[in-house]
C-alpha cells in the first residue's frame, strides 16, 4: 500500500499463486494521484520483495498506461491470452531477475 500523511494513494495485490511464481494481480491507484509514479513505486517495491525471482503480470491491450509502465520497468511481455474480454486480449508481461 501507498499512503502519504494518512491517505492511501494505491495497493498492489500479489501473491506466489501462478505457478509458484509471483504474480501482480491488481495494482490500484486513486484517480487523483495517477500519474504521479505511485503506480511505478507500488510495483518497483514489488520487485524488491522478489529480486532472485520472475514476476509475472498482465493487463488487458487496450491500457496503454499500464503497458507503458512495465515497459518502463524492464518487463518484457511473455504471452496473451484471448477471450477473457472479447476484442481486447489480455497481455502477460515477466520481470527476469537481474539489473534492469
Amino acid at each position: 500500500m501507498a499512503e502519504s500523511e494518512g491517505e492511501v494513494l494505491g495497493y498492489a495485490v500479489v501473491n506466489t499463486g501462478f505457478f509458484e511464481q509471483p504474480f501482480v494481480w491488481l495494482v490500484v491507484v486513486a484517480e487523483r494521484f495517477r500519474r504521479r509514479g505511485v503506480g511505478s513505486a507500488l510495483m518497483r517495491h514489488t520487485l524488491d520483495r522478489f529480486p532472485d525471482r520472475k514476476v509475472f503480470t498482465s493487463t488487458n491491450q487496450s491500457n496503454r498506461a499500464a503497458r507503458a509502465m512495465m515497459e518502463s520497468l524492464g518487463f518484457e511481455r511473455a504471452g496473451q491470452i484471448e477471450h477473457l474480454d472479447e476484442g481486447d486480449p489480455e497481455l502477460v508481461y515477466v520481470r527476469r531477475p537481474g539489473p534492469t
